[in-house]
């Protein structure tokens, strides 16, 4: 089994809309993925992080879901490296809902994360069209 992370916009199930950065999405989907590429569960968990409100930043509370891959549009330098250190996978991917970004990570169609580079990383292209 896998445990993949997404950003979310709101969760709906797997027709939830894939947040532009990590850090300031609203929500999280955890979903479960079986060595088949079926999908067992799928369930939403709020970011409750400083930037929300709550304590802690983002890739502390993703990291307590214990997942092993994390699909994101786009993140910061010090998100990737605290979830790698923690063992956490992390892929960009610029899959517009929730059942395309897990579909493109099971058939390999991720890059490796990078930090993102322009100042405001809210809602901008992260150049990985697909699409």
């Amino acid at each position: 089994m896998v445990r993949i992370v997404v950003p979310v916009f709101e969760f709906v199930g797997e027709d939830s809309m894939v947040f532009d950065h990590f850090g300031r999405a609203p929500s999280f989907a955890v979903v479960e993925v079986s060595e088949s590429g079926e999908i067992i569960s799928m369930r939403e968990e709020k970011n409750v992080s400083e930037y929300f409100g709550g304590m802690g930043k983002a890739a502390e509370l993703v990291s307590q879901l214990s997942p092993d891959v994390l699909i994101v549009k786009g993140i910061g330098r010090r998100a990737i490296s605290l979830l790698e250190s923690m063992g956490v996978k992390v892929f960009t991917c610029d899959a517009p809902t929730l059942k395309e970004a897990v579909k493109a990570y099971l058939e390999g169609r991720v890059d490796a994360a990078e930090a993102c580079r322009e100042p405001d990383h809210y809602g901008h292209r992260h150049g990985y069209e697909r699409w």
